[in-house]
């Protein structure tokens, strides 16, 4: 597969030394790690927005291309229609074409109940289901996650990541340390001792009782069995108590 980016040698402070990654195309990478390890760091570095030194490449994409949440986020406009129809805008959409883009994902969503609401009003749950749209709103080629999204309903999060898995030409980077969203990962990456290392593809790393205990050491049994179902397609998605677990199995 191609790589849609490169990091060579990216070094900064003390923080990362030497560093290499290469993000390939349509693939789901999650990257974890302690805090203060570097996660946010190295996406303030592919954003431009710290001095580093090392290369980052971007292969066939531009900044166009991507759709980014960081907790440095936030509406700017007066509705999130408003701020939605900016961001289109600024990507050079016409404004009959962006409405109804803008009207077809937030109806997909139920947001539209919300969509002229004051940003001030909104909660800030709501106000991040609204920039979870502006990284996909424009179909782009790379999403950057760099968010917990511990505000959000676990009903929107399931059709916010469904509906980025239905995105096939897109490569998603989450940084998270959310145990309960390692099944998504097409391959998952740890930020360790100043470097990045790829461990095992999904179907061997629930295999690997050592790698899948040091990613999972605080998850639930019952979390823990049912994610390595998902991984065999024996269910579409994890389980948090044994009744619902028995009631998809059963179906």
């Amino acid at each position: 597969m191609k790589k849609v980016l490169e990091i060579e040698n990216l070094s900064y402070k003390k923080i990362f030394k030497n560093l290499n990654l290469d993000l390939k195309e349509k693939t789901f990478y999650i990257l974890i790690g302690k805090n203060s390890s570097g996660k946010s760091t190295l996406v303030n570095a592919i954003l431009g927005n710290i001095k580093f030194s090392g290369n980052i490449k971007f292969n066939e994409i531009d900044i166009k291309n991507i759709g980014v949440i960081t907790d440095y986020s936030y509406l700017l406009k007066k509705t999130p229609f408003d701020s939605l129809m900016f961001f289109l805008s600024n990507l050079g959409y016409e404004d009959g074409n962006s409405k109804k883009i803008i009207y077809d994902i937030c109806n997909k969503f139920e947001l539209n109940d919300i969509l002229f609401k004051d940003t001030k009003t909104l909660t800030l749950s709501q106000k991040k289901m609204f920039l979870l749209i502006l990284t996909i709103i424009h179909n782009p080629k790379l999403i950057i996650i760099d968010d917990t999204l511990e505000e959000l309903d676990y009903k929107f999060k399931n059709m916010y990541f469904e509906f980025i898995k239905e995105m096939k030409e897109t490569t998603v980077l989450f940084i998270t340390n959310d145990s309960r969203f390692f099944y998504l990962a097409d391959t998952l990456l740890f930020v360790k001792d100043n470097k990045i290392i790829e461990e095992p593809s999904k179907k061997e790393r629930y295999n690997d009782e050592k790698t899948f205990i040091k990613c999972n050491s605080d998850i639930p049994f019952i979390y823990n069995l049912s994610s390595k179902l998902c991984v065999y397609d024996i269910i579409k998605k994890p389980c948090t108590s044994y009744s619902e677990l028995v009631n998809k199995i059963w179906k």
